[in-house]
């Protein structure tokens, strides 16, 4: 229990106990596990370095061919990639909507996003609390890697899709496991982890934004243009949409991406 934080053990404590009235926020994570027996047919479950099971929505392509890891951003989850992974799929890519830990079905009473932002009382307790999830979540992506790889076949090439908030650990992995190529929609990045993926060799990338989404608009194209890779390409939709809400607001973006996805892991 020491990774946990005292007013998560706190509360596992009191639910178990029945010594408080249960809140309807609490409530809430009493249910997750009724929650987990709706399964959807093509989640799939892998442990992570600490033992968590972590959750992801795994889409088939044919047989002997390469993989994609969709990492959601921080407002979503795993099943916000399903159009984009049936696409990948309809092409023979193998995908993998991962569920990041407190996310999805990912999450659990000691992880859980959700709660998080019923019970923060300030901004600075919700703040310190996503750290708290967030901070495994490099090597839970690494484990996220491995086990598709391992279902593709490690002779098979994979690449990531990353959106807002996991763009830095996309790059994180890249500086790990040579990654056949990124997307990266809306990025967000400190000047560090903007350094960090200038550092990478250069491998093709796709980039997403929208015009009036300032700060990602800018980090997207300062990256695009320091990308040498000529396969890489950068797209910019009028509007000031973010993330998924970019993404799947217009069908023709899946169908895109999927295609150059397909080039990119042919090369």
């Amino acid at each position: 229990m020491k990774n946990y934080s005292l007013c998560y053990v706190i509360l596992i404590i009191t639910l178990l106990s029945g010594s408080l009235p249960v809140s309807a926020a609490q409530q809430d994570v009493l249910n997750y596990e009724d929650e987990l027996n709706k399964e959807p047919d093509n989640l799939v479950k892998f442990k992570t370095q600490d033992e968590l099971l972590l959750a992801g929505y795994y889409y088939s392509g044919a047989e002997q061919s390469p993989g994609v890891l969709l990492l959601h951003d921080c407002a979503n989850n795993g099943a916000s990639y399903l159009p984009l992974a049936q696409a990948l799929s309809e092409l023979g890519i193998n995908a993998l909507a991962l569920d990041l830990r407190g996310y999805g079905y990912s999450a659990n009473v000691i992880y859980s996003h959700d709660f998080i932002k019923k019970t923060a009382k300030d901004l600075n307790m919700y703040q310190s609390e996503v750290v708290r999830i967030t901070s495994y979540w490099e090597s839970d992506i690494v484990s996220a890697y491995h086990y598709l790889q391992n279902k593709i076949g490690k002779e098979q090439p994979v690449s990531v899709v990353s959106s807002g908030c996991t763009a830095p650990q996309a790059v994180y992995l890249a500086e790990k496991i040579r990654i056949r190529s990124l997307v990266i929609v809306t990025p967000k990045f400190s000047h560090l982890e903007k350094e960090k993926y200038k550092n990478l060799i250069d491998i093709p990338a796709y980039f997403l934004s929208s015009a009036h989404h300032a700060n990602s608009y800018q980090i997207a194209k300062e990256l695009f243009e320091w990308n040498g890779d000529l396969s890489s390409t950068m797209q910019v939709i009028k509007g000031n949409d973010f993330g998924h809400d970019l993404l799947n607001g217009k069908p023709y973006l899946i169908d895109n991406i999927a295609t150059w996805l397909q080039m990119s892991l042919k090369q």
